[in-house]
């Protein structure tokens, strides 16, 4: 029997367990063998840029079948956990992870995946209605073409400081090369989900005072990035996604 030691985060998709020095990433069978290894693969090119990652160790299925990731624990706090415990930090924190994002976006993307064909087989996959998906990619073909590394999954919970306060990101899964400002509508999205509307507005207009990305020029790739998100949620998140994506019909009028 396999000893993957304890459980340290669990989701609906995969659940993390670290033994040791040793982190383990097991995926259940509903996630496709192809995500696993470009999941993998992104976190590896993602190793040769100046930013700090995990290192991978493995990808192998395990005794029951289910696909694995194993790599480097990374010891320390989560931005999550210190923007928990220093809400009166808040600030600093958003500026901190602006200043993170910036530099990701400064990496060699060359070797990713394009984010543009991404998002139009994501849109013609989506349940929206032929108006909308028609709208959506007639907007995304005359967006700015940028080649910026995108981390696809950029919020709190994924950059790790460690004691020596050299942060690591994490989930490499959903990364592309693309417009930084899809990337930053991307964040913007999941901060909203996930911390509320204020400190998604409050990031968003830092952006615009410490990046080249304007409010207008991220708030024209939200309907997009919230409609490649659709067949990726449920719930009360998939109905979101599904409101933002559905917004361009009166943005266009």
């Amino acid at each position: 029997m396999e000893d993957f030691g304890n459980l340290v985060y669990e989701s609906k998709t995969y659940n993390i367990y670290r033994n040791g020095k040793n982190a383990y990433k097991i995926f259940n069978s509903s996630v496709k063998k192809s995500h696993v290894l470009q999941e993998a693969i992104n976190q590896t090119l993602a190793e040769e840029t100046s930013i700090s990652v995990p290192k991978i160790y493995q990808v192998s299925p395990n005794q029951n079948d289910e696909w694995m990731i194993s790599y480097e624990f990374v010891e320390g706090l989560s931005l999550n956990t210190l923007i928990d415990k220093h809400p009166e930090k808040q600030d600093m924190y958003i500026d901190y992870m602006i200043k993170l994002q910036t530099k990701i976006f400064n990496e060699n993307a060359y070797s990713f995946n394009s984010l543009r064909e991404k998002l139009q087989k994501r849109i013609n996959e989506s349940n929206l209605s032929p108006q909308i998906r028609c709208k959506l990619l007639t907007r995304l073909s005359v967006l700015p073409i940028q080649t910026k590394l995108c981390h696809g999954r950029f919020i709190p919970n994924n950059i790790v400081i460690t004691k020596d306060k050299l942060p690591y990101v994490l989930d490499w899964g959903e990364s592309t090369q693309g417009n930084g400002a899809s990337d930053i509508a991307n964040t913007y999205l999941l901060l909203r989900l996930n911390y509320g509307d204020d400190f998604a507005e409050k990031y968003l207009s830092k952006i615009e005072q410490k990046t080249e990305y304007t409010i207008k020029q991220v708030k024209r790739w939200v309907p997009i990035i919230a409609a490649s998100l659709i067949n990726y949620s449920e719930g009360e998140t998939q109905e979101f996604y599904t409101m933002c994506a559905n917004a361009i019909e009166f943005e266009d009028k």
